[in-house]
């Protein structure tokens, strides 16, 4: 039972692993974003989005070739026909830009705690392809949720002014946890063979050619900034944050602890908020972040237990036969 149990939680862990570091990436890159466009308002958003599709290809690019030259295994390559890797793209597209949008237009706090709304979009999609929906989902969804709003303090429910738009970073906020939603079932299910750079190359050309025309019609104050250089910062945490992110998806069967794991950008962001920015620290964002933490932990314990219990359960059916073909939560 202990070598079963091994068996059973290596992929998990890794998996659970890498999409907990895409989080921190994610909130370095929201940071980042948040700063240039809400903060000194130094670009537009559209300027933003350009900049992360141009250094998204030509990172691909590089990696590709780096791959083609110097690796025994052939990289897969950039052209692709697949309908379902085009229809990831654009929903990668559409995710980045609403992120982007809800961050130039909102509060970080506030733009999180709308995004990450995603596992309940998530769920829903869960249950109706027929996943098995457990009585521990439900509970670390809401206690995470909870926590989002303890660590954030959104100001539609603590008080604070409100401004027009915010109208319109909430309406980005709905579609970039939507987005998540649908491009992680898609990772999860039809792409789980899928190569990331052919992924990202596509989705951050799509991006490039779509926001070409804002460098050039949109005003900036920026460019002539000593800050400038922090635009390279959303596209390559970005792109960091993609990567890793959908290699540990690809590795997970169970959308449900996909969404709960990627709470964890929420206690980083607001370290970050708390450590760089210097934002004041309240009592209840402290415990909104542990609250979150703990759930994200009780998550990872219970899929993992569930897993190794139905993997003994086929071995002691099959009489002790190897168990193949079953990939860890």
């Amino acid at each position: 039972q202990s070598l079963m149990s091994a068996c059973a939680c290596s992929n998990g862990v890794q998996a659970s692993g890498l999409v907990a570091l895409s989080s921190l990436l994610a909130s370095l890159a929201s940071l980042t974003t948040n700063y240039l466009a809400h903060k000194r308002a130094l670009f537009h958003w559209t300027q933003i989005q350009l900049v992360n599709g141009l250094v998204g290809v030509l990172l691909c690019l590089a990696t590709w070739t780096f791959q083609r030259c110097f690796s025994d295994e052939q990289p897969s390559s950039l052209v692709s026909s697949d309908v379902w890797l085009a229809l990831r793209c654009l929903l990668g597209i559409v995710e980045t830009t609403a992120a982007t949008v809800a961050l130039s237009k909102m509060d970080m706090g506030d733009a999180n705690v709308i995004m990450f709304t995603n596992p309940m979009f998530a769920g829903v999609i869960a249950v109706v392809l027929g996943q098995r929906w457990h009585l521990c989902d439900s509970v670390v969804m809401v206690c995470c949720l909870a926590g989002v709003v303890l660590v954030v303090r959104p100001s539609f429910l603590f008080g604070g002014p409100y401004t027009g738009d915010e109208a319109l970073g909430v309406f980005a906020a709905l579609t970039f946890s939507l987005a998540v939603a649908c491009g992680n079932l898609l990772m999860n299910t039809k792409l789980r063979d899928a190569s990331v750079v052919t992924l990202a190359f596509w989705m951050s050309s799509g991006m490039s050619l779509l926001f070409l025309p804002s460098a050039f019609v949109q005003p900036s104050a920026g460019w002539h900034d000593s800050t400038a250089l922090l635009l390279l910062g959303p596209g390559v945490l970005g792109l960091a944050f993609q990567f890793v992110r959908c290699q540990g998806m690809m590795m997970v069967t169970d959308v449900l602890t996909v969404a709960n794991l990627l709470y964890l950008e929420i206690p980083f962001a607001f370290l970050w908020g708390v450590g760089l920015l210097h934002e004041r620290l309240f009592f209840t964002s402290v415990m909104g972040a542990v609250l979150i933490v703990l759930a994200c932990l009780v998550s990872a314990h219970s899929k993992r237990n569930q897993r190794v219990a139905e993997e003994c359960d086929v071995w002691i059916s099959t009489g002790g036969e190897t168990v193949q073909g079953m990939n860890s939560a």
